[in-house]
């Protein structure tokens, strides 16, 4: 196959121009769509770093039978067949590399062993540590932070302290995305067992046994964490993904129309539906927006300009090892003439977020996070002006 690799700047112009072009008619139309060349793409072999928190709340998660012990091990090990090499470090006010087997990093921890690593374990400033973090992250390096994500008060916080919060993160991700080429982060909301004190955010503890949340994010170059989410998928994480959202800046997908066995960038469509619609199965890589099923599968999360002229029945993922494309989109068409462009919506902050949130930090809820709202929304809002995904309609008659 050979497509034309266009960007979405100049696919936007395309489309503009070709709008206003009348082209003769017929009875049948001409669909052609215009994606990003296929291939087989050899992606850079990745640095791993990991950075797994030790602050004083996280001591309960070294608890026996902890969901987080044996998830991130699991995690972590399957990475590192992926990975060049892997480091690993723990972090609060420090960095403390370890030079340590996998398994005594995380899986033999306990709370005892995990104090002892070092660090000022008190008080933790999540957008310092979140500077720190991305610090590692280059085009070839991608970087983990493993935490619970509460956000600690210091005194004399100003009244807005987690607003500010939120800016610094956004000013975090901002910045590192001037130095490292398509930056996209992926956020993993878990579950684990706790057992031990449960810091508040504005001072005190409690002791408390139970389930409590806790969150694993990826950050480091878009075609590397779509790399690894390929060989190592949400179902692969043992104990299972309780939430997820992903952001990443714009690409253009590569896509091509199913016809029979073989794969092709235009077809003219011959048979009409009951509907009197004509159908079409266009093939698109959407793994590099790094969004998972529950949005990529979802028809209301793409935006085209010719919805009374072209709509979508269904999107599904295609099962199996295929190198060029994850989904499969069927559309419908009455045959009118047009040029499109399909692109995935900013999905920006999705609503688990804000029901994960807790905003008030004077008691303990096993299914909410003080202040993870604004943490995950510093991110969003770093690519607030970004769409994910796209490639060009172009039908004719002939």
């Amino acid at each position: 196959m050979n497509f034309k690799s266009l960007s979405v700047i100049s696919i936007a112009l395309m489309c503009l121009i070709a709008l206003g072009l009348i082209v003769g008619s017929s009875s049948s139309p001409n669909v052609k769509v215009i994606g990003a060349s296929p291939k087989a793409e050899v992606t850079t072999i990745p640095v791993v770093k990991v950075f797994l928190e030790n602050s004083g709340s996280m001591d309960g998660y070294m608890c026996d039978g902890s969901e987080l012990k044996d998830a991130v091990y699991n995690y972590l090990s399957a990475i590192n067949n992926k990975a060049d090499t892997m480091q690993l470090y723990y972090i609060n006010s420090d960095i403390i590399p370890q030079k340590v087997p996998l398994n005594n990093y995380i899986r033999n921890l306990n709370p005892a062993n995990f104090r002892s690593a070092g660090g000022n374990r008190s008080h933790t400033d999540v957008s310092v540590l979140f500077d720190k973090f991305l610090s590692s992250v280059n085009d070839k390096t991608i970087s983990i932070y493993i935490s619970d994500c509460i956000l600690d008060i210091p005194n004399n916080a100003a009244p807005n302290y987690l607003n500010i919060t939120r800016t610094d993160i956004h000013n975090c991700f901002t910045n590192k995305a001037k130095s490292v080429k398509d930056l996209a982060v992926c956020v993993y909301q878990l579950e684990s067992s706790y057992d031990g004190l449960y810091y508040f955010p504005k001072g005190g503890s409690s002791p408390y046994k139970g389930k409590r949340p806790y969150y694993m994010i990826l950050a480091g170059p878009r075609e590397i964490l779509a790399y690894l989410r390929n060989a190592v998928p949400d179902s692969a994480l043992i104990h299972g993904v309780k939430n997820y959202c992903a952001f990443s800046p714009n690409y253009e997908a590569c896509a091509s129309i199913n016809k029979g066995a073989k794969y092709v960038d235009e077809v003219q469509l011959k048979t009409k539906q009951r509907d009197g619609k004509y159908k079409f199965d266009v093939l698109v890589d959407l793994s590099k927006s790094l969004q998972n099923d529950n949005v990529l599968t979802n028809p209301s999360n793409y935006d085209w300009l010719h919805k009374n002229d072209l709509s979508i029945d269904m999107i599904q993922r295609i099962n199996g090892n295929n190198a060029e494309f994850s989904h499969v989109i069927t559309f419908s068409t009455n045959g009118g003439i047009l040029t499109d462009v399909f692109s995935l919506k900013n999905i920006g902050l999705p609503t688990w977020v804000a029901q994960s949130n807790d905003s008030k930090g004077d008691s303990i809820d096993a299914n909410k996070t003080f202040g993870i709202e604004y943490i995950i929304g510093g991110i969003a809002d770093a690519y607030s002006d970004k769409t994910s995904t796209s490639f060009k309609f172009n039908i004719t008659k002939k």
